[in-house]
């Protein structure tokens, strides 16, 4: 077996972890002995030990073994001790590293060569970087890594003229959408989509027990107390982003019972700032935020360049001819100036298509 197969190994092991690990990223490590695997990990949950605390916690003999990992070990203290503290301690000989971490608090890999520990870097880097976008873009941008989520009919409408969208997602592609909110940190809407479509926003998978965290935009705070969420609410799970200018009695009233409330300033257009807002959600620990809004929120996360994943779910069975559209109010003025999607792939769910596209790349520098 070669180095390439062991850090392949490394980077599928990673994967075990995407639903639980974020903010951190996806970890996975390998070590080898005598041209033999001895142990193996993975980061399982924010939190906890990482990969390489976990792999060499076995009771073997790690002295002169060769540790694969696909992103480079810690040596700061944060909620679990240093990694590299554990691989000197182990008398690990060898470390592979798929790449560098940004963070600059890491160095890993200069405090393991200036205890004598051989470390080679860039084996599998790609595929190691394209595992943890979402990471990469948080330590790059400060902000969550966005993935903005549509759902339309075959022409183009997210809702009919009354403004109603239940029903253009079939039942496999609710499925596909949990999955989706289960991947992220949280879900955001608008004020709109709360008023019209009474959402819970909840992820219904079985055995599926992270905490996500609901957010509404607000402008002018007209959530309603009788909604789903307000009465499915647990202290500090709903986050309403509102005006400094809207109602105080009724701030007061949500903070008091269990609801944050943030108050941000105003865009161009007189909604919410998207980018204080990323910045509020970024400090409170989301790492990937689901955006599931109407035409207004998805046109102004498109329109402030802060989507980062677009999925489009498109019901080829359906057509709502004069309904909303997502795209209207972009006001692009020429193709040149239209994001560009860098890439894209697309699969079939019953009666709809979906098309998923990456706007931003990230780590590739």
């Amino acid at each position: 077996m070669n180095k390439q197969f062991y850090m392949n190994l490394a980077i599928e092991l990673a994967k075990k972890g995407f639903l639980y690990t974020s903010p951190n990223p996806m970890v996975g490590a390998v070590c080898v002995k005598d041209g033999k695997i001895i142990s193996t990990s993975y980061h399982y949950k924010f939190g906890e030990y990482h990969a390489e605390r976990r792999c060499l916690m076995e009771n073997i003999n790690f002295i002169g073994a060769e540790l694969y990992v696909n992103l480079e070990p810690c040596s700061h203290k944060g909620k679990t001790p240093p990694c590299t503290e554990i691989i000197l301690e182990k008398g690990v000989k060898k470390v592979y590293i798929a790449h560098e971490d940004p963070n600059p608090k890491v160095k890993g890999i200069e405090v393991l060569r200036e205890k004598g520990v051989d470390v080679e870097v860039g084996i599998l880097r790609e595929k190691a970087i394209e595992l943890n976008q979402a990471f990469l873009c948080n330590i790059e941008k400060r902000r969550p890594y966005v993935t903005l989520k549509i759902a339309t009919s075959l022409d183009g409408k997210i809702a009919s003229y009354n403004g109603s969208s239940r029903g253009i997602s079939s039942e496999e592609v609710l499925k596909y959408v949990h999955l989706l909110r289960a991947e992220n940190d949280a879900i955001l809407v608008g004020i709109g989509t709360v008023l019209m479509d009474n959402p819970e926003l909840t992820v219904r998978l079985g055995g599926y027990k992270k905490r996500i965290r609901r957010v509404i935009l607000d402008s002018n705070l007209r959530f309603p107390i009788e909604s789903k969420l307000f009465n499915t609410r647990k202290k500090g799970e709903i986050i309403i982003f509102t005006s400094k200018d809207s109602n105080e009695n009724k701030k007061h009233f949500l903070i008091d019972n269990g609801i944050d409330v943030r108050e941000v300033g105003r865009n161009e257009e007189g909604g919410i700032d998207i980018k204080e807002v990323l910045s509020v959600l970024f400090k409170m620990g989301v790492g990937k935020l689901l955006v599931e809004g109407g035409s207004k929120i998805a046109a102004s996360f498109l329109r402030s360049r802060n989507v980062d994943v677009f999925i489009q779910e498109i019901a080829i069975n359906k057509i709502l001819g004069g309904g909303y559209s997502y795209s209207n109010s972009l006001k692009i003025t020429s193709v040149s100036n239209s994001e560009i999607i860098k890439k894209w792939k697309t699969f079939d769910l019953d009666d709809n298509i979906i098309i998923e596209g990456v706007i931003n790349v990230y780590g590739y520098n």
